[in-house]
Order: structure tokens, then C-alpha cells, then sequence
């Protein structure tokens, strides 16, 4: 089962990183008017990528030594397909910040400053100065890929218990 996460995991990583690369088609890198439109792309990436769990579970049904895969073991292979594909976009996120769009950060926190609802005072200064204590500790490689990594997982989770009871009722059939 082991060999299926590890395969699917690395397939389901691909394909979001896939995905995210060809949306730099669709919303040019740094222009705010796309940031809302971009994110929404990115979670509908994970989760399409994500999909083909199903197709691990299938592969982990052809590994089973005679006997079928239980639920649990089913949620536990989606889930630690997830963890891999965590890992991949984790990763791609820190090139992404890094190497390929490296204003990125500066860009989308001066956006979402632009946001606040208040935007004059003491408040505002004072999430202001919230926001930028956030940013210089999301900024930090490690948070940075552990938020992402985390993202991913924390999408795959429910997927992985949906596609877990879909595969079982259909393996009945």
C-alpha cells in the first residue's frame, strides 16, 4: 500500500502542479484584479487533482493479497495520497515564492491590505501592523511549505473519506 501512495501521490502532485502552472495563462502573475479568480483556480486544482485517489484505490484493490481492502484502509491510503502530493506542492509553492514570482508575497499583502475594511486610523494601523508580523513569519521557507503541505492534506482528508465509501459501495456491485 505503501508503493500505491508513494505512485499515486507522486501522480496527484503532478498533476496540480500541472494545473497551477497552466494558470499563469489565465491570470497574469501579479495583478490583484485576478487574485480572487487565482485562488478559487488553485483549491478547484487540489481537488480535481486529488480525484484520482479513486483510481489508488482501485490499485490498492489489485494489490490486496486475496482479500479487499477495508474502509479504513482505503482512508488511510487517500489520506497519505494526499500527504504526498502535499509534499510536491509544498515544495512548488517554495520555488513558485522563491525562483519564479518572487514579488509575489509583497504584492498580495499590499492587495489584501488594500482590502481592510477600515482603511485609515488607528485600527488600520494597527492590522497593518497584524498583517505584516504574519507575513514576515509566513515568509519563512518552513511555514511557508508546512501551511501549503497542510492545505492540500487538509483538502484530501474528506476526499479521501468520499472516495473511500464511493469505491466501497461500487466494489460491492
Amino acid at each position: 500500500m505503501v508503493k500505491v501512495s508513494l505512485k499515486w501521490g507522486a501522480i496527484s502532485g503532478a498533476v496540480m502542479t500541472t494545473l497551477l502552472l497552466v494558470s499563469y495563462f489565465f491570470f497574469p502573475e501579479n495583478d490583484p484584479a485576478y487574485f480572487s479568480s487565482a485562488e478559487t483556480y488553485g483549491y478547484l486544482s487540489m481537488v480535481a487533482s486529488l480525484a484520482v485517489i479513486y483510481l489508488a484505490l482501485g490499485d490498492t484493490s489489485l494489490y490486496a493479497d486475496g482479500d479487499a481492502p477495508t474502509l479504513w484502509q482505503k482512508i488511510l491510503v487517500g489520506t497519505a495520497v494526499s500527504v504526498v502530493a502535499g509534499v510536491i506542492f509544498g515544495f512548488y509553492n517554495l520555488i513558485y515564492t522563491s525562483y519564479m514570482n518572487p514579488e509575489f508575497m509583497d504584492v498580495y499583502y499590499s492587495y489584501y491590505i488594500s482590502q481592510l475594511p477600515v482603511q485609515s486610523g488607528p485600527e488600520f494601523e494597527r492590522m497593518v501592523a497584524e498583517l505584516e508580523a504574519q507575513k514576515a513569519v509566513f515568509m519563512a521557507p518552513l511555514t511557508q511549505f508546512s501551511v501549503m503541505a497542510a492545505t492540500v492534506v487538509m483538502i484530501g482528508i474528506p476526499v479521501s473519506v468520499i472516495l473511500a465509501f464511493v469505491h466501497n459501495l461500487r466494489s460491492k456491485e
